[in-house]
């Protein structure tokens, strides 16, 4: 077994390797707005990086015969990541990727010693490919137009960098064509098919010599609509392959201010002065508007979404709501933040920070995933509430979820550390009779964080006026 922790400079260098430039994978500010909250590891690097773990115990150069792989789980960056490289027969192979205790990545492999896989068709250097073919921004497809799309792409291989990433045995052992041929599907799926919205969750290839074929081509076979599933066949000189990948959904976009204007006159909330923890997206952007729109004083805080959060303080303020917008990131020190909001006096704070909340497992409970949950949601409002309630803040909007009623089997982590924070807050008002903590479970409601590429039951994020309500009703006329 081997381990390492992929990095954001991994993958800006196999985006440079494979010239698949899809931001889920490096764009940290795009992809925290995507299905998967943060950047993912290419799934073809993963690949590669095990390959040349197997390469290591192999001696001679080796054909492919059959190479089957199914991403499971996206890998995350940053994360204790291992390699496991199991030889079940003479010329037979499984290899396996774990993050937290998981398999999150299976491939299965058959091969035979062979010199011919130092030759064949050889990819040319990526400068020296036809500036047709140079895109550096995805293609953005439609479920429409996804059936009918075919065509062909250039095989291209920096040696140079190759050997960089993997070591040199990758190559001295599979040799040029066949590694330019597997890191070719990542490029045709990333930035074509399905493009910017893609997932890749599984290869299928078989050993077929195509002599008349010098690139590779692909062509749409089916397009599931029942789970957004492309299947797409493609034909490269050594290989027929067979490739799945889902259609993500695009990114959430709540109401504009001015649309919440009209719904938010219910609430009278002129006096109040109100601090929204991780107010540039999702919940926390639609409670900044519906209290903008209510008359509040509103001081929204992001953690690396600066346009997002600028966009939101413009839409209001242009509509002639008061806003602004601070950085704050509740997972590191927060003092230089905590001192801007006593100064800003809030009457009442929402809270709605928080990590990606799909990652668990359904087989496995992952302290270290726990840890991260209760990080930012007990410690990190523990560090906020102390010096507000100093200052004279009594009254906190502290979202709980339904997930804790309902027991979804891949989110203990995250179910288990919002009931420790449920009971951190009545531990809270309990000894603190002044303060007013509010913690309703919330349903299931539209933003980045609950997008699926099935269809889910997410309700409208506009009910946040609801539960605004419920809460200023709690805090009673005297606040």
């Amino acid at each position: 077994m081997v381990t390492k922790r992929f990095t954001l400079h991994d993958q800006l260098a196999f985006a440079n390797l494979s010239q698949d430039h899809n931001p889920i994978h490096i764009d940290p500010i795009i992809a925290r707005r995507r299905i998967y909250g943060q950047p993912v590891v290419y799934g073809v690097n993963a690949l590669l990086w095990s390959l040349a773990t197997l390469a290591k115990q192999l001696t001679r150069p080796t054909l492919i015969d059959c190479l089957n792989c199914a991403f499971i789980k996206p890998i995350v960056l940053e994360a204790d990541t291992a390699a496991l490289v199991d030889l079940t027969g003479p010329h037979k192979a499984k290899l396996e990727i774990f993050q937290f205790g998981n398999a999150i990545a299976r491939f299965t492999i058959e091969f035979r010693d062979d010199e011919s896989a130092l030759s064949g068709c050889l990819p040319v250097p990526w400068p020296a490919v036809a500036t047709s073919e140079r895109r550096y921004s995805p293609v953005e497809v439609t479920a429409e137009s996804l059936a009918a799309l075919s065509g062909s792409l250039a095989l291209f291989l920096d040696v140079s960098e190759t050997n960089s990433m993997y070591g040199p045995r990758l190559l001295d052992i599979f040799g040029q064509s066949q590694i330019a041929e597997i890191i070719v599907l990542t490029r045709l799926v990333g930035m074509h098919v399905p493009g910017l919205h893609s997932l890749f969750t599984e290869i299928k290839l078989k050993r077929s010599l195509n002599p008349d074929v010098d690139a590779i081509l692909y062509k749409v076979l089916d397009f599931d609509t029942r789970f957004n599933l492309a299947t797409i066949a493609c034909r490269s000189p050594s290989f027929e392959s067979r490739l799945k990948a889902f259609l993500s959904p695009s990114s959430v976009k709540q109401a504009a201010y001015a649309d919440i204007l009209l719904k938010a006159g219910q609430l009278n909330v002129n006096s109040q002065r109100a601090l929204v923890i991780g107010g540039s997206r999702g919940l926390g952007e639609v409670t900044v508007k519906s209290l903008a729109a209510g008359g509040a004083d509103v001081l929204l805080t992001y953690c690396t979404g600066l346009d997002d959060a600028q966009a939101i303080v413009d839409d209001v303020v242009s509509c002639g709501g008061k806003a602004r917008a601070l950085r704050c990131d509740v997972s590191g020190p927060m003092d230089e933040a905590l001192s801007a909001f006593v100064a800003f006096k809030p009457t009442h704070v929402y809270f709605f920070a928080t990590p990606y909340i799909f990652s668990g497992h359904k087989d496995n409970f992952s302290y270290v995933k726990f840890q991260g949950f209760s990080g930012c949601y007990i410690e990190a409002f523990n560090k906020l509430l102390q010096p507000l309630i100093a200052a004279g803040t009594r009254n906190f909007f502290y979202p709980s979820t339904v997930a804790i009623d309902e027991m979804p089997a891949a989110m203990g982590e995250y179910i288990v550390a919002k009931a420790a924070a449920e009971a951190y807050c009545q531990w809270m008002t309990q000894n603190r009779p002044q303060l007013t903590i509010f913690t309703p479970r919330l349903p299931r409601l539209a933003t980045d964080q609950t997008v699926s590429v099935l269809d889910a039951d997410n309700r409208d994020a506009g009910v946040m006026i609801e539960y605004i309500s419920a809460f200023l009703a709690q805090c009673g006329p005297h606040d």
